[in-house]
């Protein structure tokens, strides 16, 4: 099948479940939130085993170097989300307070994504998914405007 042969000649870009990695494109992004104060959110409460959950995905993204240490003013609460297994899924932080700041980017606005999903119909064949597990983490953040330290956890 074409998929088979795709999968085996890219299989490079296709990581294995455990595996994070930090995207390495040529741009970054900013979060502009003009003159407003910092964002600081109290953690919610967790049971032992969320706390363990959120420990080791926090190492692994550590090891990874997915994220780096940081005791910055800007602080989010993370999100665990249970999963049908029993297990947790570390999820982006609760980002709500500060995407309420941010300023908002009219240059480019998103358009609707179900204009988007129409588009194709009746052009091809067969679609594909791709589980973007981590993909809060690819888009990397300007380091000199601030912009990274608004995402602390």
């Amino acid at each position: 099948m074409l998929i088979d042969v795709l999968l085996k000649k890219y299989h490079r870009l296709v990581e294995k479940e455990e595996q994070q990695t930090l995207t390495s494109v040529p741009y970054t992004h900013s979060l502009d939130t003009g003159t407003a104060q910092l964002v600081v959110t109290r953690n919610y409460r967790r049971s032992s085993s969320e706390n363990a959950a959120i420990q080791q995905e926090v190492e692994v993204m550590l090891q990874n170097r997915v994220i780096v240490p940081s005791n910055r003013e800007w602080c989010s609460p993370v999100v665990l989300i249970k999963k049908l297994d029993g297990t947790y899924r570390f999820c982006a932080d609760d980002y709500r307070k500060l995407y309420k700041i941010t300023v908002k980017d009219t240059h480019h606005p998103l358009r609707l994504i179900s204009d988007l999903l129409d588009q194709p119909q009746g052009y091809y064949n067969w679609f594909s998914t791709c589980d973007l597990k981590s993909g809060f983490w690819q888009p990397p953040l300007k380091q000199d405007d601030g912009s990274a330290k608004k995402t602390a956890f």
